[in-house]
């Protein structure tokens, strides 16, 4: 364990209450670096929000290409180990009216590679950069998307036990998604069934998830369905019970 590590070991010896995102790093906190006990998990999952019909991000779409007429999203941070060359590069292995739009902030020299690499691949006419938002104001772009990309490269733990809150966000908004095969996200499938895996290293694997879904309309509204359902589940009103029963044993 590095510096910071240590550090973190201190202090987590002299807590009454620990806190983690998600069950697999609430182990490693426990047996690797010396928390007492296991962590309460508190996953950052968003208050409840009804779903509702838009065509926030197809209007932004149509204004660029009118030929679209499936949308990928992949919305939150874009920058390195995220895995946006694959997101990018699976546009060659898709239906020419299959777009992806990446919605959210990041440097914009990445960006730039981002557009560059598209145009490289001759899928630029299919790829869209969205700036960042106001939370208020993501909701509608997300319900009007298509499919949910969560992705994130093999490249640290940190990103192996990753703790996506876009997989809520997704669900909520009644979005079939297309995940990494790692650990949270394939516990999440495999729980609430709201869409395919796929090999984080290879762009065709993501293009046959998002294939998978675009083709059969029963399977894409089952999964919407199902992440409907999990969205009801899943949200801060249902999440804060485990917080508000920590509190409540440390002030008891």
């Amino acid at each position: 364990i590095n510096i910071i590590g240590r550090m973190e070991t201190r202090y987590m010896q002299r807590c009454d209450g620990i806190i983690a995102c998600n069950k697999y790093r609430a182990e490693i906190m426990h047996k690797e670096y010396g928390a007492p006990f296991l962590p309460t998990v508190v996953r950052n999952v968003p208050p409840f929000k009804a779903y509702q019909p838009s065509r926030a991000l197809r209007r932004f779409v149509e204004q660029r290409n009118t030929s679209i007429r499936h949308i990928c999203l992949h919305q939150g941070i874009i920058g390195p180990g995220r895995g946006m060359e694959v997101v990018v590069r699976s546009l060659q292995h898709l239906d020419k009216n299959v777009g992806v739009v990446l919605v959210g902030g990041g440097d914009k020299q990445y960006i730039d590679q981002l557009k560059h690499l598209a145009e490289s691949l001759a899928v630029k006419e299919r790829f869209f950069w969205h700036p960042p938002v106001n939370h208020d104001e993501l909701f509608p772009l997300t319900c009007s998307a298509d499919i949910g990309i969560v992705i994130y490269e093999n490249v640290s733990r940190n990103n192996y036990y990753c703790a996506p809150n876009k997989l809520y966000e997704y669900a909520a908004s009644g979005l079939p998604a297309v995940g990494a095969d790692l650990p949270p996200i394939r516990d999440f499938f495999e729980e609430y069934r709201t869409g395919e895996l796929f090999d984080v290293k290879d762009s065709a694997s993501l293009a046959k998830a998002v294939s998978l879904i675009l083709q059969d309309k029963n399977v894409q509204e089952q999964y919407r369905q199902n992440s409907l359902k999990a969205g009801e589940i899943m949200c801060w009103e249902n999440e804060s019970e485990s917080l508000t029963a920590l509190y409540e044993k440390l002030l008891g």
